[in-house]
């Protein structure tokens, strides 16, 4: 996000592309969900305490062929952003585990309960068993016994030493745009970065593979899911050369944040059938919510807010808000667009009381 803009990246914005078929040409990354995990529980009356779940022991901690050399150990590292974690920075210090922010100077001084942490892993801390247990009679925000839901961050396999690693990544938390300036990229929220990479996995030479170099693999865990994946060395390589900029990410981080938005909001609908008014051959609960951000945007709606609150009165009112009268003419105000969503939403509300009573 930009150092003055809190949401810049989940600004719905302009319009959003569909993610391109990568067709028959080689992938250059290779993700994989893991499935049947299972979060750690409370473990009462277990002992020892397990620290991993067992279908993510292998991937996070297990002795595996690397890519480069079969016969070189693979370290694990997590990238972990400080605000998840209710005691910030300190949780860090206090676990024990090597650990460096991946900010320097002032602003890692300044940001420190607020910004992405390195940390050396391993199969028997603590901490690792904290990341791994979820306790649902437990509330989320007490971080110091569960963090499974959390999605604090991403993990890493890598035969690079901690001040290696440290030093590769660090380069990628601030990226150059020649029409924005210095932009944060927050590559440690694992399911934006999951989406980003599928979305660019069919370009063989692009800045972002420089992340990876020296990677063997990463795990991303998010929304009670969790990915296995890799991208291939010989990428990493031939993108050595290639100049960091914003400009050839930013229409993809917005596409990933509307599709994160859409899946988010149809989760909260809770019902398939929702919204059916707008339905098409084919198209699914996320789909239709895609749609009707486009016309949301088409009134000056563009704020995730304003953009929410829409399509819920739409729901609510079983057609295209637009269509009646009333809502058109909200629409087309003057005010600002979370002043008119919210008019808008209190006429559905109120709407929904007429009828109900």
């Amino acid at each position: 996000m930009r150092q003055q803009d809190d949401d810049y990246w989940v600004n719905l914005s302009d319009t959003f592309a569909a993610v391109g078929d990568a067709g028959d040409e080689e992938r250059s990354v290779v993700m994989e969900e893991i499935c049947g995990v299972v979060p750690l529980d409370a473990q009462f009356g277990v002992w020892p305490k397990r620290t991993t779940p067992e279908t993510l022991y292998q991937p996070l901690f297990g002795v595996t062929k690397t890519q480069r050399d079969p016969n070189t150990p693979l370290n694990t590292y997590a990238i972990l952003d400080a605000v998840k974690f209710a005691g910030g920075a300190s949780d860090f210090t206090e676990s024990g585990a090597p650990s460096r922010c991946l900010f320097k100077g002032e602003a890692a001084e300044q940001l420190r309960d607020v910004t992405p942490y390195l940390l050396g892993l391993s199969d028997d801390a603590e901490l690792t068993r904290r990341l791994m247990t979820h306790l649902p009679d437990k509330p989320s925000a007490l971080t110091s016994l569960h963090m499974w839901g959390v999605d604090p961050g991403i993990y890493i396999r890598s035969e690079l030493e901690f001040d290696e690693i440290w030093s590769q990544f660090r380069k990628f938390t601030r990226i150059w745009g020649a029409r924005h300036g210095w932009l944060y990229f927050r590559f440690w929220e694992a399911r934006v970065l999951r989406k980003l990479l599928e979305r660019l996995s069919n370009k063989s030479k692009h800045w972002i593979w420089r992340m990876f170099e020296g990677v063997d693999s990463f795990v991303l865990i998010h929304t009670g899911r969790a990915f296995r994946a890799s991208v291939s060395q010989s990428y990493c390589e031939a993108s050595r050369g290639v100049k960091i900029c914003a400009e050839d990410i930013f229409d993809d981080l917005r596409a990933v944040q509307h599709s994160i938005f859409c899946e988010d909001l149809a989760l909260k609908l809770g019902d398939e059938n929702a919204l059916s008014f707008c339905a098409y051959e084919g198209g699914d609960l996320v789909s239709r919510i895609s749609r009707l951000s486009m016309s949301a945007n088409s009134y000056g709606l563009k704020d995730r807010k304003s953009v929410e609150r829409y399509i819920l009165s739409c729901h609510i009112l079983g057609k295209p808000a637009e269509v009646v009268p009333e809502v058109d003419s909200i629409l087309r105000g003057k005010q600002h667009e979370l002043d008119r969503s919210q008019r808008l939403l209190n006429f559905a509300l109120e709407y929904l009381e007429n009828i109900s009573g």
